[in-house]
Parts: structure tokens; sequence; C-alpha cells
């Protein structure tokens, strides 16, 4: 499927694939890569760069949101609406607020799930989440964000502002997406 400049398409990791990768990723061990397995996957591209997958590996990367996310969730971010689609189906969730900056997700990946939980409040805003305010009222029990398409050094500030921005006052939980691979990197380059 293809709509605007996105691409979400299946994929298959061969065993020979997976051991390549797997190997490559032990011997930077330290700098948090990831281990993949075998099997067929989801996709999400932007032109010709992987934004994010539903692999085992990338899942991992979110299990402290599915396992923090209680009451009411802020996800920064949509991508494959993987997060998402965890999150709103565990028990004791409220209500989700999704911040996407980008209406081509919005209108594709979003629609499907706003249609598909079409009873459950889940509100997807089109804005940019290092911008967008909640309201002074708001407060989140979890808050995730999982904005970047890949993990930079140079990335570091936005990491820092939206913890900033949801710290105590306005989440009791917040997480974010590679946080402790670019700690890492941020160490090393030191």
């Amino acid at each position: 499927m293809t709509f605007g400049q996105w691409r979400v398409e299946k994929f298959f990791i061969s065993e020979n694939d997976a051991k390549l990768s797997n190997m490559r990723t032990a011997m930077h061990a330290g700098q948090g890569g990831m281990f993949i397995s075998p099997g067929n996957y989801t996709r999400l591209m932007r032109g010709g760069v992987i934004v994010m997958s539903d692999t085992p590996a990338e899942i991992n990367e979110s299990i402290s949101i599915i396992n923090n996310a209680i009451g009411s969730v802020l996800i920064n971010g949509l991508g494959l609406g993987y997060v998402l689609e965890e999150v709103i189906r565990k028990p004791g969730i409220i209500d989700i607020t999704v911040i996407e900056i980008d209406k081509d997700l919005i209108d594709n990946v979003g629609e499907y799930y706003l249609n598909k939980y079409i009873n459950f409040p889940l509100e997807i805003i089109n804005a940019d989440a290092l911008q967008w305010n909640a309201p002074p009222w708001r407060r989140y029990n979890a808050v995730w964000n999982d904005i970047w398409d890949y993990i930079c050094i140079d990335n570091w500030p936005e990491y820092v502002k939206l913890h900033r921005k949801y710290s105590k006052r306005k989440a009791d939980w917040v997480g974010s997406w590679q946080r402790s691979r670019l700690q890492y990197l941020m160490k090393r380059e030191q």
C-alpha cells in the first residue's frame, strides 16, 4: 500500500539473513543493537528509508510503554500503529491520544485504528509533538515518544525536550524509543 511519501510493505527475513545480522549486532555489543528473527514482517517506508517494522526486535524496543501503560496514555508518533494497538488492548486503559505530524499517516494508518476502535476514546491529533501542548488540565498516566526515523545524537535535544515537557507535572511515566541506545552513543561521543 502506498500513500503520499509512505509505503507499507511485507518483507521476509531468511534464516541466513537473521544469522548475519545477529552476528554483526553481537560484534557491536554494548551499542544496543537489535537481534532479529527469521519470518514474515511488515515495514513502514518513507522513500527508501525503513521508518519502522513489526519485527520482534523492534517490538521489544516498545516493551516499556506496553508494560507501563495504564489509564490515560499519550503516544507521540503513530508509525504503523503497533504501540497503539498493544496499548489499546490492555485492561485499565481509559483513553489514548496520539500526536502525529504527518497527515498521510493519520488519513491511512490512523483512520484504520479509529474505525477499528470506534467505541474507544481514541484521539489522533495532527501536530508536531515537539510543538504541541496538552491542555493545562490534562495529565497522562503514561507518555511514549517515538517520533524519530533513526537514532542519532543530534536527536538528543528533542529527547530532553519531550521528557522535560511531560515529566512529573504532566505524566506519571515518560519513555522514549531507543533512549538507552542514544544515551550510550552520547557517552561514547564524549
